[in-house]
Order: structure tokens, then C-alpha cells, then sequence
């Protein structure tokens, strides 16, 4: 190199698609991505196969139906991240509706999987006797009309949005 310079260009489009904000959305992504993996895939892994937690079955029914909504949340980041890493500017129609719709449906369900859980934990600290007769099928019954009314409410959404 004997004291010259080397001088790098990078092309208007990519040197405006790789900004710091980009780079910090990615990374957090792939932070979100990963803990989520790891995080949700253990609590399933360590409820279903080892009955892990010493909670009343309720409890563990429903952290179950909420880990899984946490991994079809970190589908969305999966989606986020593959925009970002591709420069894909959303032309496939049905993908974008898709990433919307995907969007809509698990975090409506992980919010109310989130105040179900909290609900209930406060109906146990408050009636502990009555707390006994709660069984799992009907936890599981509650979550079946989450994940019901969490499906239908983004269509419901998109009928009456049509410009999204």
C-alpha cells in the first residue's frame, strides 16, 4: 500500500439500506429471534416432558399456549429480518397481508393469554379454595376460545381496513 489510499464505494441504494437503524433492527430481531427460541422452547420442552413446574395444572396449561404464541411472535421477526437482509420491498401481495395477519394473530394472543394467566393468578390469591376446582380441561377450554377469537379478530380487522 506504500501510503496510498484505497478509497471503497458502495452503491447509493445499499449504502442507504444499510444505515445504523437497520443495523439495530437486526440486531434486535435476531435477539428477539433467539431468546424466543430458547426461552419458549424450554418451557415447553420442561413442561410437557418433565412436568417441571409445580404450579396448578391451569397455570402450566396456560404458559404453555402462551410460550407457543411467543414463537409465532418471533415469526414476525423472522419475516422483519428476512425484509431486512433482502432488500424486500413488499410486492408480494400475499406475503405483506400475511406478515400483517401473522402479526395481528399472535400478539392479540399472547395479550390475552398474558391477562388470562394474571387473572387467574389473582382469582387464586383471592379464592384459594375455590382455586382447587379449577382443572385443567377448562383452562384448556379458555385457551381454545383465545386462539378462536384471536384468528378471527385480524380477518375482522382486515374486512373492515381495507386500505391495509
Amino acid at each position: 500500500m506504500n501510503g496510498s489510499t484505497v478509497i471503497y464505494t458502495i452503491s447509493p441504494e445499499l449504502a442507504d439500506h444499510y444505515t445504523a437503524g437497520n443495523y439495530l433492527r437486526i440486531s434486535y430481531s435476531i435477539f428477539v429471534i433467539l431468546s424466543s427460541l430458547i426461552g419458549d422452547t424450554t418451557i415447553l420442552v420442561a413442561s410437557l416432558e418433565y412436568n417441571a413446574f409445580k404450579l396448578q395444572r391451569p397455570i402450566v396449561a396456560i404458559m404453555e399456549h402462551l410460550a407457543v404464541s411467543d414463537l409465532l411472535s418471533s415469526l414476525v421477526f423472522i419475516v422483519q429480518l428476512k425484509e431486512l437482509l433482502s432488500e424486500w420491498d413488499r410486492g408480494a401481495v400475499f406475503l405483506c397481508k400475511f406478515n400483517q395477519y401473522l402479526n395481528s394473530f399472535s400478539f392479540s394472543a399472547g395479550f390475552m393469554f398474558t391477562a388470562v394467566l394474571t387473572t387467574l393468578k389473582l382469582l387464586t390469591i383471592k379464592y384459594p379454595f375455590r382455586a382447587a376446582h379449577w382443572t385443567k380441561c377448562k383452562a384448556s377450554m379458555m385457551c381454545g376460545i383465545i386462539w378462536v377469537f384471536s384468528l378471527a379478530y385480524p380477518i375482522a380487522i382486515f374486512v373492515i381496513n381495507k386500505t391495509s
